[in-house]
């Protein structure tokens, strides 16, 4: 069993000094720690941290914003920790899953993410009726056909051009040419 620990400042111009010292006098053998805000969730050295941490051991952490800015972001990363079989103490606020109380807190921080991602769910949903509603056009814009592509696409389906020369003389992708290519050729001679 090792006790690790995490520590997050949100800019580059904050001191990570007092979370370590916090975390030292807890006996963290190794900390991870990086500056970089809370609301990015891809931040490297978390997900080194995941990847570091085995069965039995023990992360501590100042406080929850240090880890996680909403509940369910809290209840995600909670989650991947147990599925590890480690558990996590939160010192500020007095959180540790280690004991019956915590994990009937941490219960309840798994009910609140669930109804966040609920509600989050039902005002997509909401927004999109709305849109719908609105005559608003949804999903991507319509890929829109350079102005010489037909004559280009003549060319090289004679063999005048390859497909590579083609789309790199209209200066579109690949995927672009070939998306509008199967347009074309469904509009001209399907039906």
């Amino acid at each position: 069993m090792a006790i690790i620990g995490y520590a997050r400042v949100s800019s580059i111009n904050q001191n990570l000094d007092s979370q370590i010292n916090i975390l030292v006098a807890e006996g963290c053998e190794r900390i991870f720690k990086e500056k970089i805000s809370g609301k990015n969730t891809d931040r490297p050295e978390l997900h080194r941290m995941l990847d570091f941490v085995r069965d039995g051991d023990v992360i501590i952490v100042k406080e929850i914003s240090r880890l996680a800015r909403s509940a369910l972001d809290l209840y995600l990363l909670v989650e991947k920790i147990k599925r590890k079989g480690c558990q996590i103490r939160f010192l500020k606020e007095n959180l540790d899953t280690t004991t019956v109380n915590g994990r009937l807190i941490f219960g309840i921080f798994a009910s609140l993410a669930e109804f966040e991602r609920g509600l989050i769910r039902d005002r997509q949903r909401e927004g999109i009726e709305v849109a719908r509603l609105e005559g608003k056009r949804l999903g991507r814009p319509a890929l829109k056909k350079p102005d010489n592509f037909d004559v280009m696409l003549l060319k090289v389906m004679e063999g005048k051009l390859t497909a590579v020369q083609a789309f790199k003389l209209m200066g579109i992708s690949k995927s672009r040419f070939y998306v509008l290519r199967k347009k074309f050729i469904e509009t001209r001679f399907v039906n």
